[in-house]
């Protein structure tokens, strides 16, 4: 069986963060980290399944839009954060100007 690009950048990444979630319920065993775990393998194995039943019926562009967008809005909150917390820096570390 042969996968369209959004589906194996997605289970690339999804792979990464199931192994990193493996890792820290292996470290720490704990009945939150096991669910957490057992929720991302749920729901990338239900997300590659959406996926790639848009490739099959070639909606691929839809696809890539799925997969890039938490990366863009996380992106975008990111920059954003980063202007609210300099805009704060600078407001407060400025003293007032006395004429």
């Amino acid at each position: 069986m042969e996968f369209c690009s959004p589906v194996v950048i997605f289970l690339v990444f999804s792979a990464i963060g199931l192994i990193s979630q493996l890792v820290a319920l292996i470290v720490d065993y704990t009945t939150n980290n096991m669910l957490v775990f057992v929720g991302g393998l749920v729901g990338t194995i239900l997300w590659f399944m959406v996926l790639n039943y848009l490739c099959l019926i070639d909606w691929t562009v839809l696809a890539w839009i799925l997969v890039l967008f938490p990366f863009i809005l996380f992106t975008l909150i990111l920059l954003l954060v980063d202007d609210v917390i300099n805009f704060k820096l600078v407001e407060v570390t400025d003293p007032p100007k006395s004429a």
